[in-house]
């Protein structure tokens, strides 16, 4: 589910309930004391299991539970959170910062982090990481929560990561144009100056600077193309159109091979589906495609069908092999 609905509830002012859908369904317990609802109304409804407690402090009144959110609502969800619980001067940083500026690719279960200026370190809250202040510019989400520098914040995050979900993360950065000139080298350089345990992934985010491409619109076109790479298959470019003699398009595709005989061979990369369905529509898809294409072949592939031994770089490998 990919947006929130709250619970019916005639006790919540209109405007407080317009607050709550812009925070993702949650309010502090603040904001309900400023909007009238008072100690024992909250505690009414925290009995009567009518709302939801994330982290003290906190109220969800979101009728739907969070685990039917997508991912990438769940961590925006997460975000919000984080600065309900540590009050309006808390600033999201790291992971929390990205999911708040609209990056995807941030797995689920990253823990959401936060800073309050002023006070030194907090002590971490129902699974909320609150670290010290950090020197860098504060700026405003574009839904108006306050956050760390994107540059600062993919520093801290891309080192938390696995060198594919590291790549996902920056493309969708890049895409989004969080990065604009020396942006990406300055990511890079604030890697090396962070400090702790984290320092160990530095050497595996190489491949990963190497690879970043803003031209990837989607995660799952960047976990692809590692993939493919990481199983010795090096695409030839990505976003290829094929057009005929009159410019039409014929077909497009989100990482295309270029075959020595001058056609290409695309994939085309589809959003979520069950195994089962998936299966069946890629059979149709090709036979289709192989049909209608003639000289060039287009795959279409699920999230499902990704991975290092999954069935993309499989089939990948077989058409590359029978027609290099």
């Amino acid at each position: 589910m990919d947006e929130i609905t709250l619970v019916a509830d005639g006790g919540v002012p209109e405007n407080v309930r317009a607050l709550a859908l812009r925070q993702l369904g949650c309010l502090s317990s603040a904001q309900l004391r400023e909007a009238g609802v008072s100690r024992p109304a909250i505690a009414r409804r925290r009995a009567s299991q009518r709302w939801r407690f994330p982290t003290s402090g906190v109220v969800d009144l979101g009728a739907n539970p969070p685990s039917i959110l997508t991912p990438q609502l769940r961590v925006r969800r997460a975000a919000v959170i984080a600065l309900l619980a540590f009050g309006p001067h808390a600033i999201a940083i790291g992971p929390s910062a990205l999911a708040l500026h609209g990056v995807q690719g941030l797995p689920s279960t990253m823990s959401p982090e936060v800073t309050v200026p002023g006070g030194g370190p907090r002590r971490d809250r129902g699974g909320v990481r609150c670290r010290e202040c950090i020197a860098s510019e504060t700026v405003v989400s574009p839904d108006g929560f306050l956050t760390i520098d994107p540059i600062v914040a993919l520093a801290q995050t891309l080192v938390q990561l696995a060198p594919r979900e590291a790549l996902g993360v920056l493309d969708s950065a890049l895409h989004l144009q969080l990065l604009r000139g020396e942006g990406l080298t300055q990511v890079r350089r604030l890697t090396h100056r962070l400090r702790g345990p984290s320092r160990h992934r530095l050497p595996e985010l190489e491949a990963v600077w190497a690879m970043a491409d803003g031209q990837r619109a989607s995660p799952l076109e960047s976990w692809a193309y590692w993939d493919l790479v990481a199983a010795g298959l090096q695409p030839t470019d990505i976003q290829v159109e094929i057009r005929d003699p009159q410019r039409r398009l014929v077909a497009r595709g989100d990482i295309g091979f270029l075959r020595r005989d001058g056609t290409w061979l695309l994939i085309e990369l589809q959003g979520r589906r069950n195994h089962v369905d998936a299966d069946a529509v890629i059979d149709d898809g090709e036979r289709r495609d192989d049909v209608m294409l003639e000289e060039h072949t287009v795959l279409e592939f699920w999230a499902v069908h990704l991975g290092a031994h999954g069935r993309m770089v499989r089939r990948v490998a077989q058409h590359l092999e029978r027609r290099p």
